[in-house]
């Protein structure tokens, strides 16, 4: 697969070897908590079988995994809220493929 490039703070970052498999979650607002696709194609295609209700009743979104992580090690996905210096921005994933901006 092709390199990605990351742009953070206006500044882009080549991310090397990039044989990630997407993952994604959605949120359940009845069961307040997030639900994990997996790695594998079964696993994805149970985890959008078994979700879209959520997307398609309740409105919300899946969210891509971005494969970068906070500063405690925890994976920043599509949606998220992060801090970079003294600015809070929204990760997301945006176009074309290879590039995730931190807004």
């Amino acid at each position: 697969m092709k390199n990605r490039e990351i742009k953070l703070n206006k500044k882009f970052y080549k991310e090397e070897n990039h044989d990630h498999i997407q993952q994604f979650r959605i949120y359940d607002p009845s069961e307040k908590k997030f639900y994990y696709s997996g790695g594998t194609p079964t696993m994805l295609a149970f985890f959008f079988k078994f979700t879209a209700p959520l997307n398609t009743y309740y409105g919300m979104p899946y969210q891509r995994m971005l494969f970068l992580k906070d500063k405690n090690g925890k994976e920043i996905y599509e949606g998220d809220i992060v801090k970079i210096g003294q600015e809070i921005r929204i990760a997301r994933y945006d176009a074309p493929p290879s590039t995730i901006l931190v807004a």
